[in-house]
This record gives structure tokens, sequence and C-alpha cells, in this order.
């Protein structure tokens, strides 16, 4: 059977393919444009350096996280602001951070020491090629369904064993027997 095939029966376990697919694919886009921007700012980066203006801390499933916020300040004198979110001891207010930022498109940066690097770049497909290969074989193998109903034998090579047996053949007259195997 085809994968189509397998798919066509059952629309619902088609419709999660797709949604894991897309899932998948989504966020391997994400990896490697994350992997992608490393690079080219490795390439033609400018520093700027800013400082943590701010540390909140929330509470969320039981488990206590800090949101950072902090101002950067780029080369040519203007100020970019943004936030990211930590849970381990958070940085105090004042501490330095710097960034790697396009000349061109200051929006695009990273903080120094987040970049994604090809290790990382490779872990992650890996292990999204794995989960798709573990998907694909799930959702096609075939469900808790009840056996298809067996084909009648044909009756004419069942004897019946409340009928007598039918006759056989005497055994030819050359061949000689003994008495008790009549």
């Amino acid at each position: 059977m085809s994968v189509m095939a397998a798919l066509a029966l059952d629309p619902v376990r088609l419709f999660v393919v797709v949604v894991f697919l897309l899932m998948i694919v989504g966020v391997l886009v994400v990896l490697l444009l994350q992997h992608e921007l490393t690079l080219k700012l490795r390439e033609e980066g400018l520093l700027a350096r800013g400082e943590v203006v701010e540390v909140t801390e929330e509470e969320w499933d039981s488990s206590t996280y800090f949101i950072v916020k902090y101002v950067l300040h780029l080369q040519d004198g203007s100020e970019l602001r943004g936030s990211y979110t930590r849970n381990k001891a958070p940085p105090v207010v004042g501490e330095p951070v710097e960034a790697l930022y396009l000349a061109h498109n200051p929006r695009r940066y990273q903080l120094v020491g987040t970049e994604v690097g090809l290790l990382g770049t490779l872990m992650g497909v890996m292990v999204i090629t794995v989960v798709l290969v573990l998907l694909v074989i799930l959702m096609l193998a075939p469900a808790n369904q009840a056996p298809a109903p067996r084909k009648p034998t044909p009756s004419r090579l069942l004897r019946n064993l409340d009928e007598p047996s039918p006759p056989t053949r005497p055994p030819p007259p050359w061949e000689k027997r003994q008495l008790g195997e009549y």
C-alpha cells in the first residue's frame, strides 16, 4: 500500500500528519535562519554595548522565571530595546549587555552568547529528522481495526465427517497384502 493510499483512508490521520509536518518544517526554518544570522553577524556585525534596565520575576506553573529588559546603544547613537526570559539567577540592573547587529538593519541582532552555532543547528536537524521519521511510521501503522473477514473455504475440498467416507479403490491384484491390513 502506498503512503498516499494509507493516509487517504483516514482523514484525521492525514490532518495530524500535515499539522505536525508544518510545525516541524517551521521549527527547522527558524533554526536555519538563526544560524544564517549568526554567520552573517560574525562577518559584518557591529558591536553594541548596553545594560540591563529592569528585571521582573514571574511565576508560571509553579516555576519561577525572570524577564530581563535591556537597552543597547548603537554606534550611530540610537538605542535599541529588547528583553529575554531567563529561568536561573537573573542579572542585576545595570549589568552590561553586548550584542552584534547589522548596520543596515539594526533590528537584526543577537546578544553575545546566544548565537546559534553549527553544532546546535546539526543537533536540531537530527532531532527533527528522527521525530519526522517516527511520526511517519506511527501514522502509517495500521489502526486497531477488526481483522478482515476470511474468505469462505471451498466446500468441495472439505470432507464432512458426519457422512460415510467415500469408497476407496481396491488394491491392485499383483500387490500382496497380509490379512490384517484389510
